[in-house]
């Protein structure tokens, strides 16, 4: 699922719009209707890996999400504190999907006492999303608030996460639609537009991956933001990009939220590229699969210099053989192709400029009709 923002001009305000697709096109729900509930003892305050980091004590089946009333959230304590008929000191994780059978425009309003955040499409699939990429944020401590938000959304059934917390006071919890466009007056999302079944979170967050020449190894280096229910990780190696074995298993770290870094020496390189993927294996058997890489054992005379590494604004490359017929590749640290104008100074002379590019990690490929010389380089 991707998504972009928008810029709307209506009575002299600006209201941002995000605009939502997603790969599933099918509205069809295989469990429940209504919202799953996860329901905490505490207040999160707003540190979106609480939910993550502890346990729920009640796990239900919200038919919607229309806590209007104190008294109105059932048999909550606990794990909530308080009393049944005004409970507080506790905070819910609301996960599913909601259901959309007409494509178009809709204003999304959520309303709580005290913070709630809304995520929707994939950035609901993190098991730790962030305050950045929260469709709705009504954070903080607060009597009832309503915030809203639009949206163009597909034919979809769209995964959604609510992080909602009471501290204190009046507890409220509310989540409406409407489609003005469409015919749809402002409602409380009904129970048949809800999905009940878990989203499928994401079993690790890769924050990056890539191989690069260490004395006469190659070091592989990988880190994680969250996981769960993680066993272990598998690093393939191949020397053509088709023929692969496994050199290597890591321990995984379970469940975390926190970053982990790994990393493994291949100890038998061969000479020029070779390739690597990485796959994570559950506690269940699962395995996903992470893109290839590759590493340049190779260069070893010294013929190709590229400096300064760490860069800022520009990179030199100089060679002790003329550039003729040669492709320079620039890639983020996800194996992004990023572009990176260049200009040649001579013919043994190459400058990058990389004022654009934000800071981190990065790899470059120079392949020429003799060798392809890969190199990791970091922007500061």
């Amino acid at each position: 699922m991707l998504y972009l923002i928008a810029f709307i001009f209506k009575g002299g305000l600006v209201l941002a719009q995000t605009t939502f697709s997603c790969s599933n096109t099918s509205t069809v729900c295989a469990c429940t209707a209504g919202a799953t509930g996860e329901y905490y003892s505490g207040y999160f305050a707003d540190v979106q890996t609480y939910f993550t980091s502890n346990t729920p004590g009640l796990t239900r089946t919200d038919n919607t999400i229309n806590f209007n009333t104190d008294n109105g959230w059932g048999a909550i304590v606990p794990p909530a504190g308080g009393t049944a008929t005004n409970p507080d000191q506790y905070s819910t994780r609301w996960s599913g999907s909601i259901n959309f059978t007409t494509a178009g425009t809709y204003t999304f309003y959520l309303t709580s006492d005290d913070a709630s955040w809304l995520w929707m499409g994939s950035n609901a699939l993190a098991a730790n999303p962030t305050a950045t990429t929260a469709f709705i944020n009504n954070g903080g401590l607060h009597s009832p608030l309503t915030i809203s938000a639009v949206g163009v959304f597909p034919v979809c059934r769209m995964p959604f996460k609510i992080h909602f917390g009471e501290n204190g006071g009046n507890n409220r919890a509310v989540l409406e639609y409407q489609s003005a466009a469409l015919g749809i007056a402002r409602q409380v999302v009904p129970q048949s537009a809800y999905c009940s079944c878990q989203i499928s979170t994401l079993p690790i967050e890769l924050k990056y991956f890539f191989a690069t020449s260490y004395n006469e190894n190659i070091l592989i280096e990988w880190e994680t933001a969250s996981e769960i229910n993680n066993k272990n990780f598998t690093v393939f190696k191949s020397v053509d990009g088709l023929n692969w074995s496994s050199i290597g298993e890591v321990k995984g770290a379970g469940n975390s939220s926190s970053n982990k870094q790994y990393s493994m020496l291949d100890k038998s390189p061969n000479e020029g590229i070779n390739y690597y993927y990485l796959t994570q294996t559950d506690y269940n058997g699962n395995i996903k699969k992470y893109s290839m890489i590759f590493a340049d054992f190779g260069n070893k005379d010294g013929s190709i210099n590229l400096f300064p590494n760490p860069f800022n604004d520009k990179i030199v490359i100089t060679s002790m053989s003329k550039f003729s017929d040669t492709i320079f590749e620039f890639y983020d640290i996800m194996g992004k192709k990023v572009n990176v104008p260049f200009q040649k100074q001579n013919d043994f002379k190459i400058e990058l400029n990389t004022s654009e590019l934000s800071k981190g990690t990065y790899t470059i490929k120079i392949i020429n009709l003799q060798k392809i010389i890969i190199k990791k380089l970091l922007k500061v």
